[in-house]
């Protein structure tokens, strides 16, 4: 194939995408320092030392340890303060053996998306008599 036939091949469309490039080209070199898309950045919370409940052990054979947990999250919506003792993480037995590692769980809140809970598992063991 000839050169004349490469070039001549969809002209067009070759002039239309090498405007196109040559527009975005001098809009890019052009634009301000501060301008062009601005990435909103969330905050971060992070609850410290958040005390681990345990649901179903009603007669209170069983302890937790790690006794605390730390918590990862972001805040929806329109303003910043944080309720106290908004999270309240909990382990579920799953059964009455000695000791069980649990995973860490947080009832659901629709102002908070939880990112991290550290850590993500617990000890429930059973209290010597």
């Amino acid at each position: 194939m000839s050169l004349k036939k490469i070039i001549l091949h969809n002209w067009k469309l070759k002039l239309i995408s090498l405007f196109l490039g040559v527009s975005l080209w001098f809009y890019v070199i052009n634009l301000k320092e501060g301008e062009g898309f601005k990435i909103k950045s969330l905050p971060i919370h992070l609850a410290k030392n958040i005390p681990v409940s345990i649901i179903n052990d009603k007669n209170g054979e069983f302890y937790v340890y790690p006794e605390t947990v730390d918590i990862l999250f972001i805040k929806e919506g329109k303003g910043s303060i944080i309720k106290p003792n908004i999270f309240k993480p909990y382990v579920r037995l799953k059964n009455r053996n000695e000791r069980q590692l649990l995973p860490v769980e947080i009832e659901k809140n629709k102002e908070m998306v939880i990112l991290k809970i550290e850590p993500e598992k617990v000890w429930a063991i059973r209290r010597g008599k």
